[in-house]
């Protein structure tokens, strides 16, 4: 019991420290959330640029981008890695990786095996449609990786779906300071060293899982690595630690349309969504797309954050609460 005190206090000294324009008081349903940035990927950022993208970065935990690209392929989220000082894409292990993956880029298009595994019913009787899409639960991305190795998630829009598809954006930090803030006890199961399931070692073989929070410090820092409703996330946990599934259950209600910790948006050609992959999680509505020239995305993952943020002039951030390379 003591020890549990001690975790408490300390969590909530450092959500005490954090400053009100931080990610983990923003509002979603602000207009500034879904403001796009325009990238000319011939050009070197400037310093303007630059701060620009970080406060949004900051502030939201995400950011859009508009490209002028003509190919939108696996080299535009190669060279946008390199512009927004990321290094290339993180590639993983074999358990990890998408099957159109190439280089550390996935492209995603249509209803993989994967969603098929996950869907409802009523999802795969809607899915009979000609051009149906899968809705996406919120999630984080590299979910069997240890907490903080992937920072950084870049979705690009090759091409949009006719009807919905809507990329949705989860902010986290807010959601489990909020459940602290309510029910501190609750919050701390989320801290469980065995909340969830991840890959400990031998990762090409993936034989080999541990367990590990859902919510952690990093260096410092508090990072997250969740999905709602995915089981292989999960496992057992949700039986065997008491009121974990109710910890889950109050974060989904707090991210979810309606709240301030939800936001959505339609990606064109050429956006990118750029999220801070411990702080927020994302996820897609159902769609109907063109079955001659289907809904494609292409995604990044990386082992850095844009510009090592929270590295922002003139910005209150406590010392010892500055983000470092997970």
């Amino acid at each position: 019991m003591a020890e549990q005190n001690s975790q408490i206090k300390f969590l909530q000294d450092y959500f005490d420290s954090q400053p009100k324009d931080s990610i983990f008081y923003a509002d979603y349903d602000a207009p500034a959330a879904l403001n796009r940035i325009d990238i000319n990927l011939q050009d070197n950022i400037d310093d303007d640029k630059r701060n620009l993208i970080s406060k949004q970065l900051y502030h939201f935990g995400f950011v859009i981008l508009r490209i002028d690209d003509k190919n939108l392929d696996q080299t535009t989220v190669v060279n946008l890695g390199n512009y927004l000082g990321l290094g290339n894409p993180y590639v993983p292990s074999k358990i990890g990786r998408d099957p159109g993956e190439n280089k550390g880029v996935s492209t995603l298009s249509g209803n993989t095996d994967f969603l098929r595994t996950y869907a409802t019913e009523a999802d795969i009787a809607l899915s009979q449609k000609p051009g149906f899409l899968f809705h996406l639960d919120p999630h984080t991305d590299a979910t069997v990786q240890e907490i903080g190795l992937v920072p950084t998630m870049m979705l690009l829009c090759s091409n949009p779906a006719i009807t919905g598809g809507y990329s949705t954006v989860h902010n986290l930090m807010k959601a489990f300071r909020i459940l602290f803030e309510k029910d501190p006890d609750l919050a701390m199961t989320m801290m469980h060293s065995k909340a969830r399931r991840k890959i400990t070692h031998d990762p090409e073989s993936g034989k080999v899982l541990g367990r590990s929070p859902v919510f952690d410090f990093i260096n410092g820092r508090l990072c997250g690595s969740y999905a709602s409703e995915l089981k292989g996330f999960w496992g057992d946990s949700l039986q065997k630690i008491p009121r974990l599934d109710e910890a889950r259950r109050e974060i989904n209600s707090q991210i979810q349309p309606g709240g301030t910790c939800y936001v959505e948006t339609l990606l064109q050609s050429g956006e990118v969504l750029l999220c801070i992959n411990t702080d927020v999680a994302h996820g897609k509505t159902e769609a109907i797309e063109d079955i001659d020239y289907p809904r494609r995305m292409r995604r990044g993952l990386f082992t850095v954050r844009p510009f090592d943020l929270p590295c922002v002039p003139n910005l209150n951030i406590v010392k010892d609460m500055a983000v470092h390379k997970a």
